[in-house]
């Protein structure tokens, strides 16, 4: 675990500032890493203008592993996940959201993903095709009703 001292993102501290305290919460949980819990204390701290007491592993000090980034290229996301925990003692969502974020805002590493669901006389790529768009329709549900 890193332990430099924690600074919330600026467009976190921003959000603080206006009073969006959910929006600096969900901010400093994407450009950090930290679970919901940890990134809600942060802000808290910060907006009680106490200093920010945690241990943290933030994404934007983080090297993501070449071996994570393999797996992840490869299609396995479950290996890439294990091996981001290993290495940076995360917990199981925390280190979900990694991967997520790595292969959402690295267009490569998500090519074989694509590449099945496209395919539509694969059965992987029916599976693959159902469950994103599952995910998509929980994604929804979770931003309309606030708990995203």
């Amino acid at each position: 675990m890193d332990s430099t001292p924690f600074r919330l993102p600026d467009d976190a501290m921003a959000a603080a500032h206006r009073g969006d305290l959910i929006e600096a919460i969900k901010l400093t949980r994407a450009r950090t890493g930290l679970g919901l819990k940890e990134a809600k204390d942060a802000v808290d701290a910060y907006v009680a203008g106490k200093p920010v007491n945690i241990l943290h592993n933030v994404s934007a000090s983080f090297s993501f592993p070449a071996a994570a980034i393999a797996a992840a290229e490869s299609g396995n996301e479950i290996e890439a996940i294990k091996i981001v925990r290993a290495e940076t003692g995360l917990g199981l969502k925390e280190a979900k959201d990694m991967v997520a974020n790595y292969l959402s805002t690295n267009p490569a590493g998500n090519s074989r993903s694509q590449t099945i669901a496209r395919d539509s006389s694969n059965p992987l790529g029916k599976i693959a095709l159902a469950a994103l768009l599952i995910a998509g329709v929980i994604t929804a549900i979770l931003a309309m009703t606030g708990k995203l």
